[in-house]
């Protein structure tokens, strides 16, 4: 284990005892996707693989794993993210990064022998559950997509992440070292500026996220997975947004849990995306991006409650 390894280990682990929690980890082989990726596992009980955003790893999770008892709750490390590998080629264009979307759940399912189970998702790990959802509906029994989703209209993007459209200045962004005060910028200009301002993110959280930056490649390798969708002056491309085809085919029940102040897009966005998917439920909380950061209790509550509702069925 290098130095840059340990560091970041250590600050997890800091992280997750904060929590109060010790996850298993556990290294998968896709052979699909060509990866070898990381999950950490939480709790017993009926199977959810949670995916998460573009630029952060599987401890971004760690407030709700913490709190969603009766669940067995898988925490994927995306190829190129947190510890595990990147995916050995660059995702030129957005088809093939859709196809690559398509395949990396199942991957995940395939390697751990589960026929089906829960998925919940966010942000660009929202992007990965949908199409997973449209193109293999049979794997997944229900989905939670926290917060906007890639492939979602949005109102607006952080010039941050329009700038980190360019591959050359994302490279050169992710190359400096960040402390802790630029830490805290960086989380609350990417949508946890509520979770930051009520104190929701504890400085083990803080210091974690820094190292992940600081100590692993995952922004880096971020970039090179990720087609070019952002324009540093249009935003999101609409060649990434995802078309009513792809979203009628989604037959597996879902549940929106949607920030109100969502720095990519409110209750307004939201009600337009999700009547799109049919039968979709969706639920409009206080918060942000990253809503079971600003109250990890309530949503650990709604989403036992809806995931659940499979049991009873």
């Amino acid at each position: 284990m290098g130095a840059n390894e340990a560091k970041y280990r250590a600050a997890e682990d800091r992280y997750w005892a904060f929590e109060g929690v010790r996850p298993a980890e556990q290294w998968l082989s896709l052979p699909r996707v060509g990866s070898r990726v990381r999950v950490l596992t939480v709790g017993d009980g009926p199977p959810v693989v949670f995916v998460h955003g573009v630029n952060t790893g599987a401890t971004s999770w760690a407030p709700l794993a913490a709190r969603l008892a009766g669940f067995r709750c898988i925490l994927l490390d995306r190829p190129g993210c947190g510890l595990s590998e990147p995916i050995p080629r660059r995702v030129d264009t957005p088809e093939r990064f859709a196809t690559y979307a398509e395949t990396l759940i199942v991957d995940v399912l395939d390697a751990l022998e589960l026929p089906s189970a829960h998925v919940l998702g966010t942000s660009l790990g929202g992007y990965h559950t949908l199409r997973t959802a449209a193109a293999h509906p049979e794997r997944l029994v229900r989905i939670v997509v926290m917060g906007w989703s890639v492939g979602a209209p949005s109102r607006d993007m952080p010039f941050v992440m329009r700038l980190g459209g360019v591959r050359p200045i994302a490279w050169a962004m992710a190359a400096i070292p960040v402390n802790d005060r630029a830490t805290r910028a960086l989380l609350a200009r990417i949508g946890l500026k509520q979770a930051l301002a009520a104190g929701r993110v504890p400085p083990e959280g803080v210091a974690w996220f820094k190292a992940m930056v600081n100590d692993t490649a995952t922004m880096r390798n971020d970039i090179d997975t990720v087609p070019p969708i952002m324009h540093p002056r249009h935003g999101l491309s609409d060649a990434i947004l995802f078309t009513d085809d792809v979203l009628q085919r989604i037959d597996v029940p879902v549940r929106f849990i949607w920030g109100a102040d969502d720095i990519f897009g409110g209750a307004e966005v939201a009600k337009a995306f999700v009547s799109r998917v049919p039968g979709a439920e969706l639920e409009i909380v206080p918060g942000g991006h990253a809503v079971w950061m600003d109250d990890p209790d309530a949503i650990a509550a709604t989403t036992a409650q809806f995931l659940d509702g499979a049991r009873r069925e």
